[in-house]
């Protein structure tokens, strides 16, 4: 993606919105590794045509995967024939981008291979600065050889494959969930029955809910034994499916912040019922602050107050991805708002607390960041140059909170395209002007791997 900066305006008037979700970028990823672990073709509809999504696919052709896109052009139906973990290229170097949740699952799908295969993970150069060190220090402890190749934890990594890998599996859940869903695809990978244990859980688990349906969709099975303990049963030659990806609930959140924001009205098509994602509970936050709430059969309709209403204090843990948005909420409510138990977004593409805390102190609105947490004070944020650090989800905010006030500059604003490639897109619908739209800057990299077979 080329650097640029991005000119958003505000806007004037209340937003009507309507629009539809595109597919979870969370489980764009994971459908389409568990498809190359299947036996035979499986057809995906609704992809996230995303970053984390074009990662993913790069690294199954490199590993040797039959991928066709179709229709030619596009990122919405892709057909992976699986080859059932046996990977026709077993060495190179696969590189994940920006993708820690590709990075994880991948490590240990091939740490867990029978094949002594020989790779390197690389990563772009905001992921190569997270840590990895739990993951790769669970997988060490049955066999997994992993060896970072300049930090301790970080990538560029070399992994291979070992046949003593599983049937248990310790995962220390302190900083993410992402390294409990990770022992559950190395599971599926291994074809063996294997045991989780979770310890030092300070991280909410919703995500594994995630994972555990979507191994569902493949026939693998999951028991649950208690909040710490899982069982997986891996599908015995697990036949290719043809599955559409849920829609991603955590988009969600901005069109029903701008309309929160403006006083306006958002109808979010294909909003699942029932889902397991865990940001479905982000529209309780926009209710207790004032908003309207109309479910439809395939929709839901987020309609703004005339003021929002803060002074409350709140635990994010099990929606952290959203911190950013309530604090872009925070900045127009009628009193502060307190964010906490949520250290762990420090450890995300960005620390994101402090990146928050720079971006408001830029537009002149007072915040306190705190070890766990930011408390924001309301104020009228003035149009400044803002640096999200690279970090898709501050960059959003912070455009709201832009498109909201008097208008903001935003750095390398392609870093959006990572969850939700129509952001900019959406704010130009919205009423803001927008010096380009956001889809700009991977339609070369889109364009690149559709002319691909």
């Amino acid at each position: 993606m080329r650097a640029q900066d991005m000119d958003v305006s505000a806007v004037d008037a209340p937003v009507s919105l309507d629009m539809s979700l595109p597919g979870s970028k969370s489980l764009s990823v994971r459908m389409l590794l568990l498809a190359a672990l299947a036996d035979g073709p499986s057809r995906l509809t609704g992809l996230l045509p995303g970053a984390d999504t074009i990662a993913t696919l790069r690294v199954l052709r490199a590993l040797g995967s039959d991928v066709r896109i179709e229709p030619r052009g596009g990122l919405d139906t892709v057909t992976v024939r699986g080859v059932a973990g046996q990977w026709s290229v077993l060495g190179g170097e696969l590189d994940v981008g920006e993708s820690a949740t590709l990075a994880r699952m991948l490590t240990a799908i091939l740490s867990a291979g029978s094949q002594g295969g020989d790779w390197v993970l690389a990563g772009g150069p905001g992921l190569s600065r997270r840590s990895l060190s739990t993951l790769f220090e669970t997988l060490r402890t049955v066999g997994g050889r992993i060896e970072p190749l300049l930090g301790p934890g970080q990538l560029p990594a070399r992994v291979g494959g070992d046949t003593s890998l599983y049937p248990w599996l310790t995962v220390r859940a302190t900083h993410t969930s992402q390294d409990v869903s990770a022992a559950m695809m190395g599971a599926v990978a291994s074809g063996r029955t294997t045991m989780i244990r979770v310890v030092d859980r300070r991280v909410h688990l919703g995500y594994v809910r995630m994972t555990i349906d979507a191994l569902a969709s493949f026939g693998h099975v999951v028991d649950v034994l208690g909040p710490d303990g899982y069982v997986v049963r891996p599908a015995t030659n697990a036949a290719g499916r043809n599955l559409a990806i849920e829609p991603d609930v955590s988009t969600a959140a901005y069109p029903a912040a701008l309309a929160a924001l403006t006083g306006g009205r958002a109808r979010i098509g294909g909003f699942p019922v029932d889902s397991s994602q865990p940001d479905a509970q982000f529209l309780s936050v926009l209710e207790r602050m004032g908003c309207s709430l109309i479910r439809e059969a395939d929709a839901v309709v987020v309609v703004g107050p005339l003021a929002l209403q803060g002074g409350f204090r709140i635990r994010m843990n099990g929606m952290a991805d959203q911190v950013p948005t309530l604090v872009a909420l925070a900045v127009f409510a009628d009193s502060p708002i307190e964010i906490c138990d949520v250290a762990r977004v420090r450890g995300h593409e960005s620390d994101r607390l402090v990146s928050l805390g720079a971006g408001l102190a830029a537009m002149g609105v007072e915040s306190v960041v705190l070890d766990d947490g930011i408390r924001v004070v309301p104020g009228r944020p003035i149009r400044a140059t803002v640096d999200p650090r690279h970090d898709h989800r501050v960059a959003m905010a912070l455009a709201l909170i832009g498109a909201a006030g008097d208008g903001v500059r935003i750095r390398h604003p392609g870093c959006v395209t990572k969850s939700f490639p129509g952001f900019f897109g959406m704010l130009t619908a919205a009423g803001a002007v927008v010096s380009t739209v956001g889809e700009d800057t991977v339609r070369a990299a889109k364009e690149d791997l559709c002319q691909q077979p």
